[in-house]
């Protein structure tokens, strides 16, 4: 099925990435008074399709704004530097899932409560097209929740290249 998806991949300062999605997002962030806290650092590099990760970043903070409560919503977003990966984790304080709900949130057509999406919209793909993506970039991507109404945590695990190495995929072409 990912065949259907083009996939151009580079070398990209992840940060850079979330700072777009960020940027793009805030006006939606506003309209519902969601507090942003951002904890990302800068100068991990990914070789990905800088499209289809934003894709999948602005899909969960997408998701979080939607389950988010209106006036004391709070969206975290962390970047962070495990062994050779980064750790990318959208966290909101919103309706949360049961054990249930998040065994099935990356299968197709899947939405934990289906009378929900008159309000919030959507198919159940975002999900599944964001593990998709995901696993593309031989990445992984899990949900967490504490339970109803304690929010719910997305983690994105994606293989980093240091700079030396980076420089290697431009020797047979002009970078």
């Amino acid at each position: 099925e990912l065949g259907t998806f083009k996939f151009e991949k580079n070398n990209f300062i992840l940060s850079d990435l979330i700072q777009e999605c960020l940027y793009q997002i805030t006006p939606e962030f506003n309209d519902k008074n969601i507090e942003v806290i951002q904890n990302i650092e800068s100068d991990l590099y990914c070789y990905c399709d800088s499209g289809r990760i934003k894709q999948t970043i602005f899909n969960l903070l997408t998701n979080a704004i939607d389950f988010c409560p209106k006036s004391n919503g709070k969206i975290t977003i962390s970047l962070k530097h495990e062994e050779n990966t980064a750790k990318i984790t959208v966290k909101d304080n919103g309706k949360g899932m049961t054990e249930s709900e998040l065994s099935n949130v990356f299968t197709k057509f899947y939405q934990a409560d289906p009378s929900i999406t008159r309000v919030h919209g959507g198919t159940g793909l975002g999900l599944s097209i964001c593990k998709a993506i995901i696993s593309n970039h031989d990445g992984q991507i899990y949900a967490k929740s504490d339970g109803l109404q304690k929010g719910t945590e997305i983690q994105i695990i994606l293989p980093l290249v240091d700079i030396p190495k980076a420089s290697e995929f431009c020797e047979d072409k002009i970078c």
